[in-house]
């Protein structure tokens, strides 16, 4: 049976190490005290001319990993137990006087292996080490030591053969350590394969002997790892290894061809392994077609032709690398390569009154503008008294425009805690539910979920990404918008017919001003209510009206993430002042650019005391016949209170492919038409800049102009060849 009490003989007991003594009766550990091993001497009292020790050396070597002699045991009082513990010990004496002499064989073993290894006297090598190493000093091997030794003296004689010479060892830790006299080990000498620690330190030390710096040697090292022939791995791989190996194979055989065997084997290796990697990701649903066509492509090509292509294509690489440095920024936000938002504004090659006539061509019918929901028509009073009933009935229940919840507006404050509208806070998400946009390389993708452009995550995978401190609403009806105070139409011109007589719903005299025009709106206890109302001039882009508008309901959230105000513009704001119509300039180089980046503002805006005066204001610079332009007017006018029938909207100019009820956003529009950038969403949110966007709408217009001209020069061009034609036949014919 076996006896496990021997196993702690010979293992110093824990309680001497912390506490000096033990106290337990029957300690099962070793109280032995090892001996201290003797002092070693300092290399200055060596003897400077004393010859180097053979290998076999007669003094025995002081060995730290073997076992010490077995302390006497402590007899029991117990009889049973002192059986016990004498066979043991009886035991591990045999045992350790045969792991003794197993030490010894084992040594001995160690040390013919090593005179294989040794270089001969006179040798280049042996002279190398005789010259730099100094008398080697005894010392007591640590367990990481012993353990590595002993690694070695199992290792195979065979092994212990391929080891570097002793003169390169040498070179490289005089270069590494910069220490004289280093000495080398005789059991490091016949290390057979190098440890991952030891790999680690010798890549900065090869990094060094080349003239690297020594922390980039692992990446030199991995650098300049040769390429093979096998494809690379790609997520989801189109084929099998073997057909992906196939083509490989054949697409580099080409390139080998084309460059007529003069090309460094490399970077032609490189080329193969590029193309086919991209054709692996961006093309998985028909690799095997796209790379069949390649090849073939490669295959029916001359090395003269090859060679031309690809310095076409060096050329047009090196224009994209320069285009993507030319970027610009728009308030601290970088913008896109193709986009540029400092070039001049267009030129349409009309002069700016020229400019305010083509927009009469461009004015949209009333009844294309009551199919966008536009309010032309004032509503009833019948209608006005309805809504104030059905409001009364509602008793201030309404649904929240973000979270969809049902809470009850307060018109004054609550009496019980002073809120302005129940429901606690709203988590909701800023941004609109679309699908995941399906790149080239996942053109079949399974998610058929809608995500959200604000977080990006699944519609219903959270409550919402933000949160509000109150629930908010939105009124669309006319006549609930009319309960609260009514609409008016914008008075006529005087002296001039009414504007119902004409085809569009305005007068035909000349066109001497328009407006670009754009309202920031917040939440309040009366819906959605006007806070800023800006106004430029058309087609230079003046300012003509920049101010805020206190709204007449108590505020539930200023919606800066859009509108751009915030609580301290309204607290430093300033009395209004009317500022004159600018004239109109003599050529388009007098124009503003409409994306321009806006300095920030030494003075504070000024405010108007309420919507109706920021209506007032309005039409004391219109009238009936003067155009206003702008994208989506239908809602800036609502919050105005205003119906006004000329109208040039960008929404309606630039359809959606998809029709009603569908648009296209203005951020869309210029970016794609004005190859500009506005609207851009930072992490900190500063909302839209009314007057970029005002400008933008017109400039918009412009390009509209211009493009109509051109067809229309073209329409012009091709009736009077047409009428060339007819003549030339007459004249034929008689």
């Amino acid at each position: 049976m076996f006896r496990p009490l021997s196993l702690w003989q010979n293992i110093p007991c824990p309680a001497l190490e912390a506490r000096g003594s033990c106290t337990v009766t029957h300690c099962l550990f070793s109280h032995a005290r090892p001996p201290a091993p003797p002092p070693p001497p300092t290399p200055a009292a060596a003897s400077p001319t004393a010859p180097p020790q053979p290998p076999h050396s007669a003094v025995p070597e002081y060995n730290a990993t073997s076992t010490p002699p077995p302390p006497p045991p402590v007899l029991s009082g117990d009889p049973r137990l002192r059986k016990i513990i004498e066979s043991n010990s009886n035991s591990n004496s045999n045992s350790s006087s045969s792991s003794a002499d197993s030490d010894d064989r084992r040594e001995c073993k160690r040390r013919r292996a090593l005179d294989d290894t040794t270089p001969q006297p006179g040798s280049d090598a042996a002279t190398a080490v005789d010259s730099s190493q100094a008398p080697a000093v005894k010392r007591t091997k640590t367990k990481v030591e012993a353990a590595g030794s002993a690694a070695v003296v199992g290792a195979p004689k065979s092994i212990l053969k391929k080891s570097p010479p002793v003169a390169s060892a040498a070179a490289v830790l005089k270069t590494t350590n910069g220490v004289k006299g280093a000495t080398v080990s005789s059991s490091s000498v016949g290390k057979s394969t190098p440890t991952p620690m030891a790999t680690k330190a010798a890549a900065p030390a090869k990094a060094v002997a080349q003239g690297l710096p020594a922390k980039h040697g692992t990446e030199a090292a991995v650098a300049a790892k040769p390429l093979s022939l096998n494809p690379r791995l790609v997520p989801s791989s189109p084929a099998t290894h073997a057909a992906r190996l196939h083509l490989l194979t054949l697409l580099h055989n080409e390139y080998v061809r084309l460059h007529d065997g003069k090309g460094d084997a490399q970077a032609l290796l490189k080329l193969a392994l590029d193309e086919e990697e991209k054709v692996a990701r961006e093309m998985r649903s028909i690799y095997p077609q796209a790379m069949k066509k390649r090849i073939v492509r490669l295959k029916n090509s001359s090395v003269a032709e090859f060679t031309k292509q690809q310095e076409e294509k060096q050329k047009q690489a090196a224009r994209e690398e320069e285009e993507k440095r030319r970027v610009k920024t728009v308030q601290g936000k970088i913008v896109d390569n193709g986009m540029n938002n400092n070039k001049p504004p267009l030129d349409t090659g009309l002069t700016p009154a020229e400019e305010l006539e083509a927009l009469g061509a461009l004015l949209q019918a009333p009844l294309n503008l009551a199919k966008y929901k536009y309010i032309l028509e004032p509503p009833t009073a019948e209608e006005v008294e309805a809504a104030v009933r059905g409001t009364e009935a509602a008793g201030g229940w309404e649904a929240c425009d973000r979270c969809s919840s049902r809470f009850q507006v307060f018109d004054g404050r609550r009496e019980s805690d002073g809120q302005l509208a129940s429901g606690g806070k709203c988590t909701y998400h800023w941004g609109r539910a679309a699908w995941p946009s399906r790149s080239s390389g996942n053109r079949a993708p399974k998610d058929n979920e809608k995500i959200f452009t604000c977080c990006r995550q699944r519609v219903g995978q959270s409550a919402g990404c933000t949160t509000c401190e109150n629930h908010v609403y939105k009124i669309s009806e006319a006549k609930r918008l009319a309960s609260l105070w009514q609409f008016i139409k914008t008075p006529a011109p005087p002296g001039s017919q009414s504007p119902q007589s004409s085809p569009k719903g305005i007068s035909k005299k000349p066109i001497e001003k328009a407006l670009c025009l754009d309202c920031e709106m917040c939440y309040t206890t009366h819906g959605m209510e006007l806070v800023r109302l800006t106004a430029t001039a058309f087609p230079s882009g003046h300012v003509v009206i920049d101010a805020l508008v206190r709204p007449t309901g108590g505020i539930l959230d200023l919606n800066s993430r859009y509108s751009g105000v915030f609580p301290s513009h309204l607290m430093a704001a300033t009395p209004h002042t009317r500022l004159p119509y600018p004239p109109l300039p003599a050529s388009h180089t007098a124009y503003i650019n409409p994306t321009a980046p806006i300095p920030e503002l030494e003075e504070p805006l000024q405010i108007l005391p309420s919507p109706e005066a920021a209506r007032e204001l309005l039409l004391s610079y219109i009238d009936a016949d003067t155009p206003l332009i702008g994208h989506a007017l239908e809602n800036d006018l609502g919050v105005l209170r205003l119906c006004h029938g000329a109208i040039v909207d960008t929404a309606v100019l630039f359809p959606h492919a998809r029709g009603l009820p569908m648009r296209n956003k203005l951020k869309y529009l210029v970016e794609k038409h004005l190859e500009r950038r506005i609207q851009v969403e930072e992490e900190e949110a500063r909302g839209h800049d009314s007057a970029v966007d005002a400008r933008c709408a017109g400039e918009l217009v412009r390009w509209k102009v211009r493009e109509e001209k051109i067809l229309e020069k073209g329409r012009m061009g091709t009736a009077v060849v047409g009428r060339k034609d007819v003549k030339m036949e007459v004249e034929g014919g008689s």
